[in-house]
């Protein structure tokens, strides 16, 4: 029989083991970091995003200042953890109001790769003074579709006037696009999001983006029924909802096509997702899925609909 010191000491190896089987930010030291210990401790911290881990930040609430920065200065952020899965995109971004993340640093399908796991950051110097939230989110390449972010509340110093950059790319969670595994050579690895990205400021008084914040794209959903007594529920751009995978609908009238049939992703490449124009919007595809059905998409207003290989670009038009 195996002495009890033996037994518990396996189950702690084990439980251990599981906490660091993904990845995690460990400096700037994020929002339930159990070592050090930042506000509730979360042993399960590497994680992606899903449940109760929700977006932004894990669901996880503001916390005291974990570090000083100087405006214009260069951080070294570490990212630990035992499963890289081949690299992926990796963004770090700043916010001071927790909704609007303006993106610093992107790197596209190595961050993560070959063993590294350190990055240099640097704060832009025209960053407003004060209390700031710094993120990584990370992409990975292959394996299951999940969407990483940890957040480390900071303290800005010396900064400036604002900065404007691109607002941070949320993908595979319900109501954003699903970005497919990585293929080594492949450009179609959901890259072409990155060049699509709003741009917004963050400045002294203004908490966030100088323009609404809009999803970068937005699934169709019914709304439910309104009573004159029942008031409207402000929308969310990432909110969750109870199925994440809308159902195609034949349109009466059916936008401008080429399609030969009722089925938009009739014809094409059945082996990877992909997206097909129709009009002004688009479907996007995965037929691969037995219990997929096409979804019709608007592109956003003033925008058009442009083919960029296996997926498309919401362009102004």
């Amino acid at each position: 029989m195996m002495p009890k010191f033996a037994a518990y000491s396996t189950l702690i190896f084990f439980l251990l083991a599981g906490a660091n089987a993904h990845m995690r930010m460990a400096n700037p030291p994020p929002r339930g970091s159990v070592d050090p210990p930042v506000g509730p401790p979360d042993y399960d911290l590497a994680s992606p995003l899903g449940g109760e881990r929700s977006f932004p930040c894990g669901g996880k609430p503001v916390g005291n200042s974990v570090m000083n920065i100087q405006a214009g200065s260069t951080i070294p952020v570490s990212i630990v953890g035992g499963a890289p899965h081949n690299g992926g995109h990796c963004q770090f971004a700043l916010s001071t109001d927790g909704q609007n993340f303006v993106v610093i640093k992107d790197v596209i399908r190595e961050c993560l790769a070959n063993g590294a796991s350190t990055f240099d950051v640097q704060i832009p110097s025209s960053f407003p003074s004060g209390k700031t939230i710094f993120a990584w989110a990370w992409i990975n390449a292959v394996g299951n579709r999940e969407y990483y972010m940890n957040c480390a509340d900071v303290t800005i110093q010396g900064g400036g006037s604002g900065f404007t950059g691109p607002q941070l790319f949320v993908a595979d969670l319900p109501g954003t696009p699903t970005i497919p595994e990585m293929v080594p050579g492949d450009l179609n690895d959901g890259r072409q999001f990155f060049s699509q990205r709003k741009q917004i400021t963050v400045g002294p008084g203004n908490g966030g983006s100088s323009q609404p914040q809009q999803p970068e794209q937005s699934l169709p959903t019914q709304p439910p029924t309104q009573t004159q007594d029942t008031p409207r529920p402000s929308p969310s751009p990432f909110q969750r909802r109870p199925n994440p995978r809308p159902i195609y609908q034949k349109p009466s009238s059916r936008p401008s096509s080429s399609f030969a049939s009722d089925d938009p992703c009739d014809g094409n490449s059945p082996d990877a997702p992909f997206m097909v124009c129709s009009g002004t919007g688009f479907y996007m595809c995965n037929p691969g899925q037995p219990i997929f059905k096409p979804a019709y998409m608007d592109c956003a207003p003033g925008t058009a609909c442009q083919p960029f290989g296996k997926f498309i670009q919401c362009l102004q038009a």
